[in-house]
């Protein structure tokens, strides 16, 4: 994990050995004269990304020689940059033969690392302390295995699963076979759990929630004692409630959430409370308001933490409050609220 002023990244160091053989037969396949065949000319072209991260390129193993890997592997309408070497020993004698390859490179990247399935059969293992893994792309690992130390993924990929051919003849291949190059790709994001800014926006969520409890508790209030409550008075304690996001994004950007979010809900609980005790007239029902905003920011911080478990905490926690709100409200007579009011406090 790095950080750049208040925000997180992840960055990742890789020992990467890749292995492979060809073997060419265009001749046979596409009746071509051996002689138009310029197998001097043939080269290896290994597509990247980017070359900014490579730490080490070691030698390519090609055919039991070692040759040098350089810059300028760009094939266009395939890849922009890459590295590249020519392909010695291939002739017309060889052709249809395994031409076996094999070798290794360091990397430097960000978040997300990604293959391309070029192969008639693609195999890749990645392993990896981190423990937070995201498989991404056009395919799913074949197996994976998630721990607390880190994970191990495997893909076995066949080349029938992807959208372009495993050779051809013109020049440039078409366009959308490189959009279909992109779209196989397949691999790992580094997923970084959920941070301070995707809890903060989880909690936007219940924040329809949180006002209506609210504007309930008072209108209940309202209902069942002899106080009148202004909506000027419920818009200010309405906007007090829609601080408590601004107040718990701008302090997890310097503290950690959980200390973030107890000092917004206090803070946010105080102001309410200290609040209500002048208007409803009364310490005890002010103090219940507080006691009913302190268990919803408690039960709201239950479900930020509960990342399996959020959906299904959530959808009990609402299944109880509305049934809470109905057994509270079962007798109030909604056409004339205000007479029954009477009656409803002798009984």
């Amino acid at each position: 994990r790095r950080r750049r002023g208040i925000y997180k990244a992840v960055l990742y160091r890789t020992q990467m050995k890749l292995s492979g053989a060809f073997r060419p037969s265009f001749a046979a396949s596409w009746h071509v004269a051996p002689k138009d065949i310029l197998w001097d000319d043939a080269r290896l072209s290994i597509g990247l990304s980017e070359l900014r991260g490579l730490r080490r390129v070691g030698d390519l193993r090609w055919q039991g020689r070692a040759l040098q890997l350089a810059p300028g592997g760009a094939d266009p309408g395939l890849w922009d940059v890459g590295l590249r070497t020519p392909a010695p020993g291939l002739t017309t004698e060889t052709e249809g033969r395994e031409a076996a390859f094999a070798f290794d490179l360091a990397i430097n990247g960000s978040e997300t690392l990604s293959f391309l399935p070029f192969g008639k059969q693609t195999t890749v293992t990645v392993s990896s302390p981190w423990p937070d893994p995201s498989f991404c792309g056009a395919f799913p690992p074949e197996s994976s295995r998630i721990r607390r130390d880190g994970f191990t993924a495997r893909w076995s990929v066949p080349y029938f699963a992807r959208g372009y051919p495993q050779q051809w003849i013109v020049e440039n291949p078409p366009k959308e076979w490189g959009n279909g190059l992109r779209e196989s790709a397949f691999g790992v994001r580094l997923f970084l759990p959920t941070d301070s800014y995707q809890k903060t926006e989880r909690s936007q969520k219940y924040a329809i929630l949180f006002l209506l409890l609210t504007f309930v508790t008072f209108f209940l209030y309202d209902v069942w004692s002899p106080v009148a409550i202004h909506p000027v008075q419920q818009l200010l304690v309405g906007a007090a409630l829609c601080i408590f996001y601004l107040l718990l994004l701008s302090i997890s950007e310097h503290v950690p959430f959980g200390p973030s979010y107890a000092i917004a809900a206090a803070a946010t609980i105080v102001l309410i409370t200290g609040y209500a005790m002048a208007i409803l007239a009364g310490r005890a029902r002010a103090l219940l308001l507080g006691a009913i905003l302190t268990v919803l920011y408690g039960f709201l911080y239950v479900l930020l933490q509960a990342e399996d478990y959020a959906l299904l905490l959530g959808a009990i926690g609402l299944f109880a409050i509305l049934a809470l709100l109905m057994y509270l409200t079962r007798r109030v007579d909604w056409r004339n609220v205000r007479e029954k009011s009477t009656a409803l406090r002798i009984s």
